[in-house]
Formats: structure tokens, C-alpha cells, sequence
């Protein structure tokens, strides 16, 4: 009798250790299963986010591929005179270095011009002999605009006279160059921003909302100030509160305030 019962005994003990097994392997094989699928997941996941550059298809957050631009050109981004759009070396991004401005203004000194892009990029073209042309290139004169790369870039405004030019940026304060010196920068001594702004022949004149500035050569009195001294730094022009306009021709200046007009400098020819 109790060699019966050692034996159902041990045949119990193998077949619940028998089925532990199972359990154990079935559960192992479940979670291989969901580590395979969930590793498939991820790559997958990181197969559309991270697309291979250079493949020639565009995908993922990729926005051209080599050649292939999805249609863009250097006219509809904004570059109006055409050009050759190029596409990054990461494919996630446009190369604009052929690309060609088109221009937003235009001011013409003596013998250059100078213009206002639409990406409020500088360029100038024609005499560089008193360095007029604000470029870096050891140049006499260039046919074609090229970038004033020495100049200060986001000009949203540019004016000429003579051989000099200047560019409004930050609303506040003008960059100047040309007349064969170096860049300089000029800003409104009461600090306000600079509401117009000209460049005549040898002076150059700038108005805020409370007072009108002149500088340069004054022995016509075009600087406005009551004398005939010449003055580097901006002086304050008598009788003015703020203009509107400003024109500063060969040796003398106008100025619109209030729908007034006030005139002052050299008069010889009425």
C-alpha cells in the first residue's frame, strides 16, 4: 500500500514541475515575442523619422534630395531674379548662394548705385575707386551688383550722393561708406529712431520724431546749424522739429515738416 502511494505521489510531483516548465517557456516566448516586435517598432519609427539623405527620395522631415527640390526655385523663395536653387549636403535644408535678389529700393550716387534686397541683403555696382561699392574685393568698378559684404547686413533702406552711400537698420542708426574712408555708424543724438534720412554731395542729413541732424561740409551752410563749420558728428539743424523728408542735394538741403518746407544752404541759382 505505501508503494502506491509514493508512486501517484512522485507521478503528481513530475507532472506539476512538467507543467511549471511549460508555463516558464510559454511566458519566455511571449516576451521574445514582444521584445522582437517592439525592437521592429522602434526601427521602424526611427526609419521614418531619420530618412537617408542621398537616396533621391524625398521622406521623413527631409525637404529636397540632391536634385530633386519638390518643386521650389529661388523665385518662390523670394529671391525674384532667378537663380539656381541648390539643396544641403543633409537634404534638410535650401542653399540660396546662387540664388539672385530681387531689389526692394534703389539710391544712385555719382558714378555707383547701390540697392536694397528683398531678403534686406546690400548690393552695389559700378565705381569702387573711393570705395564706394562697400565690398572687401580689391576692385576699381564692377558692371554687375555684387554683395556689400563689408556693410552691415538687414539695410531695409539705402541712399547716394556723391561717392558715399548710407543704409538705414534697427530703425536707429545709419551705416555709412564710401569717400574713400572706412565704414561708420551714426545714430540720432537725442536716441530716437530715424524717421528719413538723405546723402548729398559732402553731407549727409538724418531726422528723428523731435529734431532734424546734419554733417559733413558746411561752407554753404547746408548743415543748418547757423555757421559755415564743417562738423564730423551730427549737429542739430535751428528751427526744426522733425521732418517727414529729407532731400540733401549738391550744397544745400530740404526738408518736409508738417506739410512745410524748409530749405537751407548754398543759393546762388535761386
Amino acid at each position: 500500500m505505501k508503494s502506491y502511494i509514493i508512486l501517484i505521489m512522485s507521478l503528481t510531483l513530475f507532472w506539476a514541475a512538467a507543467c511549471d516548465d511549460d508555463s516558464s517557456n510559454n511566458a519566455n516566448n511571449i516576451n521574445n515575442t514582444n521584445n522582437v516586435n517592439n525592437t521592429n517598432n522602434v526601427n521602424n519609427l526611427n526609419n521614418v523619422n531619420n530618412a537617408t539623405c542621398g537616396n533621391m527620395v524625398i521622406e521623413g522631415s527631409e525637404v529636397c534630395e540632391y536634385t530633386d527640390l519638390d518643386g521650389e526655385t529661388c523665385e518662390s523663395q523670394g529671391y525674384l531674379r532667378g537663380g539656381d536653387l541648390r539643396c544641403s549636403a543633409d537634404c534638410m535644408s535650401f542653399m540660396y548662394t546662387s540664388c539672385k535678389p530681387g531689389f526692394a529700393q534703389l539710391a544712385t550716387g555719382e558714378n555707383h548705385t547701390c540697392a536694397v534686397g528683398t531678403a534686406d541683403d546690400l548690393w552695389c555696382w559700378g565705381s569702387n575707386i573711393d570705395r564706394e561699392l562697400g565690398t572687401t574685393q580689391n576692385i576699381n568698378d564692377s558692371i554687375v551688383p555684387i554683395p556689400a559684404n563689408q556693410i552691415l547686413q538687414n539695410v531695409t533702406q539705402v541712399k547716394a550722393g556723391g561717392s558715399r552711400s548710407c543704409g538705414l537698420f534697427d530703425g536707429n542708426s545709419l551705416v555709412c561708406w564710401g569717400d574713400n574712408e572706412g565704414t561708420s555708424v551714426f545714430t540720432t543724438p537725442d536716441e530716437g529712431d530715424i524717421t528719413a534720412f538723405s546723402v548729398g554731395a559732402e553731407h549727409i542729413c538724418m531726422a528723428s520724431a523731435t529734431a532734424v541732424y546734419c554733417w559733413g561740409n558746411n561752407a554753404d551752410g547746408q548743415l543748418g546749424d547757423g555757421t559755415t563749420t564743417d562738423s564730423e558728428t551730427p549737429v542739430t539743424v535751428v528751427g526744426l522739429v522733425g521732418a517727414d523728408e529729407i532731400i540733401a542735394s549738391g550744397y544745400a538741403t530740404c526738408a518736409l515738416s508738417e506739410d512745410v518746407l524748409y530749405c537751407w544752404g548754398d543759393n546762388s541759382d535761386g
